[in-house]
């Protein structure tokens, strides 16, 4: 059991807990973050969850900004290039586009999901299950995805 932050005990509660709400019975492999105990806030554990929900959001911010710059510039030339040209770009922009938002729906929502709501005081184990099940299919998801797009890929198949 890899646990972060917190003693034992911790750890033998949230055994306990799961076991009690859920059926679930958890002996390796799982990661604690006891960013809330008590309703006392470990403040380390907290400044490290804000990072990381910062960073995510600076870079979806940050590819947003760029797909719009893009998007942009591309409906405004229209004299150097050709509409063939111009409208393979704008289905590659399409395809880039899905291919950011199948992870950010997949795995990032769900995982932020995961772990926000327990710092709100609410906690489901079925949340973690149904998610973790998002999380594995994205793979799939961002290769049909990208099928439905590209015509070409399409009738490769």
């Amino acid at each position: 059991m890899v646990t972060l932050s917190g003693p034992e005990e911790h750890l033998d509660m949230l055994r306990t807990n799961l076991n009690e709400q859920s059926n679930v019975y958890i002996s390796d492999a799982w990661e604690c973050l006891f960013v809330k105990h008590d309703n006392h806030l470990n403040l380390i554990l907290f400044s490290c969850l804000c990072v990381a929900v910062l960073i995510m959001s600076c870079d979806f911010a940050f590819a947003i900004t760029l797909g719009t710059l893009t998007y942009r510039e591309l409906l405004r030339i229209d004299r150097n290039i050709s509409k063939n040209f111009r409208v393979l770009q704008l289905k590659l922009l399409t395809a880039v586009v899905a291919q950011t938002l199948v992870p950010a729906l997949f795995v990032v929502v769900p995982y932020s999901v995961c772990l926000l709501l327990p710092l709100f005081d609410i906690f489901d184990p079925g949340f973690s299950s149904y998610f973790s099940i998002f999380m594995t299919l994205f793979p799939a998801w961002d290769a049909i995805v990208i099928l439905f797009i590209m015509r070409d890929y399409r009738d490769g198949l």
